[in-house]
């Protein structure tokens, strides 16, 4: 089982915590991009062992394709509308379910986004912008929630009302540049997921409120 999965704690829950604070440490940015479906895969399958019983429709599906339908999604860039049918029929769920998952959230989690990542940290640390600025605009515009990067935008998971949102920087008074940071910042201190299992893997390990919830959203 790959080093992404144990049980692991962040000085006392990075989760419990539920907003960005100053006190808690800086760890190296560390990027594991899955780069291949197989790799996902394997990501869903170590997700579904630990997490036991509960799921979710990604983890199902990403588990739940065999190996031809693996190598049929690789050679075509996704399964066709008879293939989604069948394997939708297999794990018991809606065609337009698999089909959003392997279509949507699967491509979009084949991306490499290092290099995005890469700029978005460099830009936080060359910015000058002090983290007690950056935690406290956090604190006063998501309290009680969790604000992370997903692929290269800004989501916020709010557990008392078990919302999923995008995070939006209106402040007119600051430069778009402020965004940027705010994303470097957040992947600086671990919050930063390339995929959505990596995501799920984290409200997991680190006991986010809700991390159910926010299960169902994928």
């Amino acid at each position: 089982m790959s080093e992404l999965f144990p049980k692991t704690k962040i000085q006392g829950a990075l989760a419990r915590t539920w907003h960005v604070r100053e006190n808690l440490f800086h760890v190296e940015l560390t990027l594991i991009v899955s780069k291949s479906l197989d790799e996902l895969v394997a990501d869903a399958c170590g997700l579904a062992a630990i997490a036991f019983p509960h799921t979710n429709a990604m983890v199902q599906i990403l588990t739940g394709m065999n190996a031809e339908e693996r190598e049929r999604y690789k050679q075509n860039d996704g399964l066709d509308k008879e293939q989604i049918s069948v394997l939708a029929r297999r794990i018991g769920f809606h065609p337009e379910t698999v089909f959003n998952v392997l279509d949507r959230q699967v491509k979009r989690d084949l991306v490499d986004y290092s290099s995005i990542y890469d700029g978005l940290v460099e830009c936080y640390r060359n910015s000058g912008i002090p983290d007690s600025q950056i935690s406290s605009f956090l604190d006063r515009n998501a309290p009680c929630s969790v604000v992370f990067v997903l692929h290269e935008w800004l989501e916020v998971w709010s557990p008392e009302s078990e919302s999923l949102d995008d995070f939006f920087i209106e402040d007119l008074n600051r430069s778009d540049i402020f965004a940027h940071v705010v994303k470097g910042y957040l992947l600086s201190i671990g919050l930063g997921y390339p995929t959505i299992l990596r995501l799920l893997c984290a409200s997991y390990n680190h006991e986010w409120a809700n991390w159910q919830a926010l299960w169902a959203y994928f």
